[in-house]
């Protein structure tokens, strides 16, 4: 004859039971706030609504308690993959030694009785952990969130707090608001400086023909590579395949004194700029691709310059025809 399956008797009543009692807290706590009662009113009366759900059970008087001691102490008698085994093994035998009549449903209901004192424990708790979350809720009378704390692992840390929270007290995050934009705006972008005359359209429209790949670089990506924060846009851009990477340092170097935050460290960390290899595929450029062009031109090589010569002087007369110079 099959075992009767007592573990799954109970979890679906101890369910039952939980989300029974969570709506009928939400459903008084948001009546009280209606009818005009402080919080503190409301949070006791529901407190005190859940604690009577215990009321009469006999699983809390004798010798039925001697069978929610047994259960109470499940994870220490029985494997967690073999629950059932607490019934058959200890709660039944126990039964017939306090001669505890368990025929015709018997021990459905008290296995019922400790599916309604747990449930009714676990929303006591729940109520009590989040308190100050459904204060905010009940200031804000906003309950949108009342069922979902159940599954928060902390309060204070939760995204639930933070969304209450930052209503009722929106002051306190201004600062770290500003904060953060700061940051990203100085992380994450090249700063460009206000008295800087760049114009980047006139300098995009004289560069682009000769230095960028037209088809993976338009106007807009210039601008936001440029301009904007990283972080914000999808845009690069592609130099073509014969472009150097002296003469890439050279124009990138001219177009410093723009910017605040534009140098080599952050050119390669932006991963925004890319040249071809010499297998004819793009790849980042990077801070140590730089490097030596970087540092050869603040050495002022002589052979740096002589032997890009003719390449620096055409350049310089696009940059000059741009208003970079």
């Amino acid at each position: 004859m099959k075992e009767k399956d007592y573990n799954s008797i109970y979890e679906k009543l101890y369910k039952k039971y939980l989300e029974k009692y969570i709506k009928e807290t939400e459903a008084l706590y948001i009546n009280i706030k209606k009818e005009g009662d402080t919080e503190n009113y409301a949070y006791n009366t529901c407190s005190s609504a859940l604690t009577k759900k215990r009321n009469g059970l006999k699983i809390l008087n004798h010798p039925y308690d001697r069978l929610y001691s047994i259960f109470n102490n499940r994870c220490s008698l029985v494997q967690e993959n073999n629950l059932n085994r607490l019934y058959t093994k200890h709660i039944i035998p126990r039964c017939e030694e306090l001669n505890i009549e368990i025929k015709s449903q018997g021990l459905d209901k008290i296995i019922e009785e400790f599916a309604i004192s747990e449930a009714s424990k676990q929303v006591i708790s729940w109520f009590s952990n989040w308190s100050a979350i459904y204060k905010m809720m009940f200031e804000l009378n906003d309950f949108s969130e009342f069922e979902i704390i159940r599954n928060c692992n902390f309060q204070e840390g939760s995204e639930i707090f933070k969304k209450y929270h930052k209503k009722v007290y929106p002051n306190s995050y201004l600062q770290e608001e500003n904060d953060n934009k700061k940051r990203i705006s100085q992380d994450f972008n090249f700063g460009i400086l206000d008295e800087s005359k760049i114009n980047i359209s006139n300098l995009y429209n004289k560069i682009n023909a000769r230095f960028f790949n037209k088809d993976l670089t338009r106007l807009e990506d210039f601008e936001n590579v440029l301009f904007n924060n990283w972080k914000t846009h999808s845009s690069k851009i592609y130099f073509k395949e014969y472009f150097e990477t002296q003469q890439i340092a050279y124009l990138l170097k001219k177009l410093e004194k723009h910017f605040s935050n534009l140098n080599q460290t952050t050119i390669g960390n932006s991963l925004l700029f890319y040249i071809k290899n010499d297998e004819n595929n793009y790849l980042v450029l990077t801070r140590e691709n730089l490097a030596s062009s970087f540092k050869s031109m603040n050495e002022k090589s002589a052979s740096f310059y002589s032997s890009n010569i003719v390449k620096i002087n055409n350049l310089n007369k696009i940059l000059t025809k741009a208003q970079l110079d």
